[in-house]
């Protein structure tokens, strides 16, 4: 006897965020992973997905609408895991991006569970080994097979009590789910606590969410959470940052059947926290149904939501159609909100929009016509469906300016060179294989200009030398040439270099690449091997550093 294997995905406001799935009852059937949807510059249709039962792989065939799917049968009455990896061809390569793994047992008919985000690895796969994982690198825009190129990263240490309600009523059945700057980790709240180090790409401010998603019902309903943020100045060091949850401060209020008994409290008690309020005898049972208006053209990767009364109702997509199901009181007129969403660079975008009022009929249909499309976030007179479409940002209008070439320097506001790493500051800039570093920091207003050429001016000072001399940029590094304290620099990239015969008094020029340049950059410079040691002028000279640049602005 065989059973059919089918992999669902569920989506709701309190949810883990995944993507509905399409079962048509005969195959597996999984969406791309929100994640990589909601990465611009990787094309769904470079994405190969592959499932392995018992060993065996079967490559998912992607439809019209978006989903991978496959028949695969397995013997009924048997326990397995379903692996599934996601690549993408990546410079004529298959990179990995996401791998999701769970153990199932089948029984006498077909079988379906859920995959919720965290159950997605993403953080194993690190193609060029410089620690920032593929996904990192594709979001961020730098090569995952290239170990020279990485943004900065840094580790936020994360640490979390479990609530002390579910606690004394020994409920464990759910997850502890901490989500930072985009990363996210889980583990069973068996262990007692939660304990991770995250590593993400460096912020201004992160925002360090703890959610316990419950593992009752099947949907990864968030059902308590709690969250703060960790700021630029407790994270300029690689390991310095620290969120710490109490068990006293859980926000265990969410209630998804809105029956008054929170989700926490039935759960304890096991009772059911979706069915809702009882019925009454005038109660009745109803259907909506709307489909993705078709001025949106790009449909496989949108998706949709409903309230009704201000309660979100669980929808289910077919092709591109929802349907959902809700009760009334008989007689009475209902308030609907739809809105149809896609998401740009990891943010989610309305596209169209529904809202009106309905008297439902005993087990008939509400079918929602007239969607508003009109919808224009960044007032530029483009709505929000077009600008996808173009691949223009829905949130930001464009500069409505002449652009004006223009060269300009950047302020120098520290210059200094490291000896052990400390910072030393004797008006002069040595530069001394990995010994001695230099570092300058420099600053413009970049917010009105975009730079397109860069260049930095040295001249040398009493001591001459030779060799190879390379420089790296670091974006929005903290610090000042007026303290000796230690000093630890975090990943740069590389900005530019130069070989030559450095003579005293002699002004040099490195070309940089412009892309590296920011409104806050601090330059590094640093010998390679085999060179004699040379020592540049500070600002404390009559020839400082300079930071040239060409750029187009507003006139």
């Amino acid at each position: 006897m065989l059973a059919v294997i089918v992999v669902a995905s569920c989506d709701s406001q309190q949810a883990s965020l995944v993507d509905r799935v399409v079962f048509d009852g005969s195959h597996i059937s999984l969406p791309l992973p929100g994640r990589l949807r909601n990465i611009t510059d990787i094309d769904p249709t470079a994405v190969r997905a592959i499932a392995t039962i018992n060993g065996v792989e079967t490559e998912l065939n992607r439809n019209a609408s978006g989903q991978f799917s496959a028949q695969i049968t397995v013997p009924a009455l048997s326990e397995f895991t379903v692996q599934i990896d996601f690549t993408e061809l990546y410079l004529g390569q298959q990179l990995p991006l996401a791998r999701a793994s769970k153990t199932v047992a089948t029984g006498a008919g077909d079988l379906s569970f859920n995959l919720v985000s965290e159950d997605y690895d993403y953080g194993s796969f690190d193609s060029d080994g410089d620690s920032a994982s593929n996904i990192i690198e594709r979001k961020y825009d730098t090569d995952p097979l290239d170990s020279t190129q990485s943004p900065e990263l840094i580790v936020v240490e994360v640490f979390a009590e479990l609530p002390s309600e579910l606690v004394a009523a020994n409920f464990s059945n759910y997850r502890l789910v901490a989500r930072v700057g985009g990363e996210a980790r889980a583990v069973d709240a068996s262990t007692g606590q939660f304990r991770e180090s995250i590593t993400v790409v460096r912020q201004a401010n992160l925002t360090v969410t703890m959610r316990l998603v419950e593992g009752v019902t099947g949907r990864g309903l968030t059902i308590g959470e709690q969250s703060q943020q960790v700021t630029d100045s407790q994270a300029g060091l690689q390991n310095g940052a620290l969120a710490i949850f109490n068990a006293a401060d859980w926000n265990l209020d969410f209630d998804q059947d809105n029956d008054g008994t929170s989700d926490a409290e039935e759960l304890i008690a096991g009772t059911d926290l979706l069915s809702g309020p009882a019925p009454g005898p005038d109660q009745i049972a109803y259907t909506v149904v709307f489909d993705v208006p078709a001025e949106i053209t790009n449909t496989q990767t949108v998706f949709a939501t409903l309230t009704i009364d201000g309660q979100s109702i669980d929808l289910i997509r077919t092709d591109d159609s929802y349907t959902g199901s809700a009760t009334a009181q008989a007689g009475a007129a209902v308030v609907l909100d739809a809105r149809v969403r896609d998401t740009y660079q990891g943010s989610a975008v309305v596209l169209a929009t529904f809202d009106g009022e309905a008297t439902p009929v005993a087990n008939g249909t509400l079918d929602l016509q007239g969607f508003s499309i009109d919808i224009d976030t960044d007032d530029d007179g483009t709505p929000n469906y077009l600008e996808l479409a173009q691949g223009t940002d829905p949130f930001s209008a464009p500069l409505d300016c002449t652009p004006v070439i223009d060269t300009i320097f950047a302020t120098l506001t520290d210059d200094a060179y490291l000896q052990d790493s400390v910072i030393t500051n004797n008006g002069r800039l040595q530069v001394d294989t990995d010994q001695r570093p230099s570092l300058i920091r420099f600053q413009f207003d970049d917010s009105q200009t975009e730079v397109i050429e860069a260049s930095l001016n040295l001249t040398v000072g009493n001591d001459a030398g030779d060799g190879l001399l390379t420089v790296s940029a670091v974006s929005g590094f903290d610090w000042n040439d007026q303290s000796s304290a230690f000093l630890t620099v975090p990943a740069s990239v590389p900005a530019g270099s130069a070989e030559n015969e450095w003579e005293r008094g002699v002004s040099y020029r490195f070309s940089l690449d412009p892309d590296v340049i920011s409104g806050d950059v601090t330059l590094i410079i640093q010998q390679e091997e085999d060179g004699n040691d040379v020592a540049f002028r500070s600002s404390a000279t009559v020839a400082p550093p300079e930071l040239e640049l060409v750029v187009e602005r507003c006139n």
